[in-house]
Order: C-alpha cells, then structure tokens, then sequence
C-alpha cells in the first residue's frame, strides 16, 4: 500500500533497489576485470519508468532473496578483489565510475531508500490510528 498517491510503497522500493543493486553489482563485475569497459549511455529515466510498473505487485519474498543475492555477490566480489583493485572502472556514456564509487553509490542508494520505507510505514501508521 502506497502512504501516499505519489509515494511508492514499501514493496516497490525494494524492487527498485534489488534492481538498482543488480545494476551496481554487474558494473564492479564488468570494472573488475581490469578492461576498463565503455558502454554507450542509457535513457535511464526510461528504463526505470518500464521497469518500476511492476514493482507494485513483486512477490516480497522474491524481491528480499534477489536483492539480498546481489548484494552478497557485489560485497564479495569487492572483497575478493581487494581495495588495490577499487580504482578500476567502467564507463557508461561520458560517466566513468571506479569500483569504490560504485559500491560507495550502492550502499547510500540502500540507506536512502531504507529511510524512505520508514517514512512511508509511519505515514501509514498515523494514518491507521
């Protein structure tokens, strides 16, 4: 259930973030081959609208395992790699990100939507009281 009309709900926040985090950890895959990977840029914007319409009705538990999967693989592929390998990147478009940024984006993305699901549970609440 949406807190408000224009505010997602718990759930599609965290299919949002398993697949922001998804993203993140084939990005330090891709930058920790030492290739330094160019890619074209992407319509991010666009590609987040197609991909945020099913959100809403993502099976919980689904969501919990694939999100919790990608951040193992992303922590354990940084941590096998070792902080000498951080300043490796990739480059999307005109962007470059190096491993540290990547990781470092990741876990504020995470953090960031965590407090949004706070405040969105307890907007709920006060609204069921």
């Amino acid at each position: 259930m949406r807190p408000e009309p224009d505010t997602w709900s718990a759930i599609e926040y965290a299919a949002h973030s398993r697949d922001i985090t998804e993203l993140h950890r084939w990005a330090v895959d891709e930058a920790l081959t030492g290739a330094e990977p160019v890619l074209p840029g992407v319509e991010s914007d666009a590609l987040l609208d197609a991909a945020a319409t099913t959100y809403g009705t993502a099976d919980p538990v689904a969501v919990v395992r694939a999100l919790s999967a990608a951040a193992s693989a992303m922590a354990d592929a940084a941590r096998t790699a070792g902080g000498s390998a951080w300043h490796l990147g990739i480059t999307v478009g005109t962007s470059r990100s190096s491993v540290r940024r990547l990781l470092e984006h990741a876990l504020h993305d995470s953090t960031h939507h965590l407090a949004d699901v706070a405040r969105g549970l307890t907007t709920l609440r006060t609204a069921g009281a």
